[in-house]
């Protein structure tokens, strides 16, 4: 969706500065991985990356326009236009950083008895010195 819409942009103000390279980059990116996903669905977990960096290459640029926007038309100076840009992003991640508040608050850990007297076992029967190596992946 970011490439997209950074791709209309591109048509409507007939800006053809694009970085081609990088928006090749991009849909390869994002294809191999819907690819990839196809042979298992962990794979999907390498489209956060991709899609975060096409994101803030969309805010940037969404950025760039509004403060040319508001430098030309309404003769705000560019530092001040700068600054309201920010105000305005960041209250748009606002409702994100709330919701994952209020998530990570009623978090409630995972920890059940089988799982506390296997650790208890170990602390118990174990070396002082052991080094234990464990995946608690929960059954993957």
């Amino acid at each position: 969706v970011p490439i997209a819409a950074r791709l209309i942009i591109a048509l409507v103000l007939e800006d053809y500065d694009i970085s081609l390279e990088a928006t090749l980059l991009m849909i390869l990116w994002f294809l191999a991985t819907l690819y990839a996903s196809t042979k298992g669905i962990r794979w999907i977990l390498l489209l956060v990356p991709a899609f975060a960096v096409a994101f803030g290459a969309c805010v940037a640029a969404a950025h760039f326009y509004a403060t040319g926007f508001l430098t030309k038309s309404l003769q705000i100076n560019k530092k001040i236009a700068n600054a309201l840009m920010i105000v305005i992003l960041c209250f748009l991640l606002l409702s994100t950083w709330s919701a994952a508040r209020v998530t990570a608050l009623n978090e409630i850990p995972s920890m059940s008895d089988a799982w506390y007297n296997a650790l208890d076992k170990i602390n118990r029967e174990a070396a002082p010195d052991a080094i234990i190596t464990s995946w608690w992946d929960f059954g993957h």
